[in-house]
């Protein structure tokens, strides 16, 4: 059901953004990591992302390279969904995301409810299809470092979504980023590094706002 109300929903927050804000980067990474598992076999991926917003509503798609070993090349992300600001500490987000690639695997749908309090945050994602196939993350902004920001995390897949991923249950990481007027640099570190297996466990990227 919800698959189907995808289009639509996407269909009817664009129609009142046409004169909301529009925004996006475009960028290159030493590799492309989500939830852990890098998504581009340890090489480099350019990434693009456009998106819409106004009175609360948004919707946007993202794409990169991808690279499993096989004739998959790119990844194609749609999302839509409405953030409330409750107060000037606390805000709720609420939406659907669409992951789609260009050849062999299928379609992936997840609802996300996203909950911030201070610097806390904390998103939980459930597949569509399968409920058992959950993804949580939470994450902490460190207030006294103001040169950059930096954010730690902990992340736990279920146990099913553990075996589909081929990796771990659960992962520890590290945000890092600074804005350099319409650029950003940033880099991910995941808690690997700390074995020294940093080239599987770290990304930097670069990126060009607009």
């Amino acid at each position: 059901m919800f698959k189907k109300l995808l289009p639509l929903l996407a269909v009817a927050i664009f129609a009142p953004l046409m004169y909301a804000d529009v925004s996006g980067s475009v960028g290159v990474s030493s590799d492309y990591f989500w939830r852990g598992v890098s998504q581009n076999d340890g090489n480099h991926a350019i990434d693009l992302n456009l998106n819409y917003q106004g009175n609360g509503f948004y919707a946007g798609a993202w794409g990169s390279q991808v690279d499993f070993g096989n004739e998959v090349d790119h990844e194609y992300d749609y999302y839509a969904g409405y953030a409330l600001a409750i107060s000037d500490k606390m805000a709720v987000d609420v939406g659907l995301i669409q992951y789609k690639y260009d050849t062999l695997i299928e379609d992936t749908e997840e609802i996300y409810v996203g909950v911030s309090l201070n610097n806390f945050v904390l998103y939980h994602h459930v597949n569509l299809d399968n409920s058992d196939l959950t993804f949580t993350e939470v994450s902490y902004t460190l207030p006294f470092i103001t040169q950059m920001n930096v954010s730690v995390l902990y992340a736990m897949h279920s146990d099913e979504a553990a075996v589909m991923m081929g990796g771990d249950e659960d992962y520890f990481g590290m945000k890092l980023s600074k804005d350099l007027g319409n650029f950003t640099l940033s880099a991910m570190v995941m808690d690997g590094a700390r074995h020294g297996d940093i080239m599987d466990n770290a990304a930097i990227a670069l990126h060009y706002n607009f």
